[in-house]
């Protein structure tokens, strides 16, 4: 599976000019923790940063700072780090770890914003996988418990002659 693939298509996103007011606006009427901050060049929005309710609380809000009065791109996290539509997850998680980042926009082939990719959302797949092994485990458990105890009717070993 690619990052293409796991990625949240639709995506909150601000301008750098917004206020960090609007930021904090979009997050709340659409349930999101973060907005991508993109640059809009020949009608393709790239990613050049990512604000989080946490740089809202702790570099707006906990400093007394008027967010109708401050740009996203004043708070925002800059150089941010992207990967490409046909990224394995195994490389999308050791990128979010050297970079110490849970959310990477996902983009295309011109660098326009395609979606977010979050670590929950890789863990949430983990977790399905897992469960589905588990009850691989189990199954396999009980088939062998049937054999082992004559109850299983296609493994019924034939009596001697």
């Amino acid at each position: 599976m690619n990052a293409g693939e796991l990625c949240t298509r639709t995506v909150v996103f601000a301008l750098p000019t917004n206020s960090v007011y609007h930021a904090a606006e979009l997050m709340r009427r659409f349930d999101v923790g973060n907005v991508v901050v993109v640059s809009e060049d020949d009608g393709i929005r790239r990613p050049i940063g990512l604000v989080t309710d946490r740089d809202i609380t702790v570099k707006v809000v906990a400093q007394g700072v008027d967010a109708r009065q401050l740009d996203v791109e004043e708070i925002m996290m800059g150089e941010v780090v992207t990967v490409g539509e046909q990224t394995p997850l195994e490389e999308v998680v050791d990128t979010m770890k050297a970079n110490g980042v849970r959310r990477m926009p996902v983009v295309n082939d011109r660098g326009g914003l395609e979606g977010i990719l979050a670590l929950d959302d890789i863990v949430d797949l983990l977790a399905e996988e897992m469960s589905h092994l588990a009850g691989l485990i189990r199954r396999q458990q009980e088939r062998q418990k049937d054999i082992l105890t004559g109850t299983s009717p296609e493994e019924e070993i034939p009596p001697p002659r």
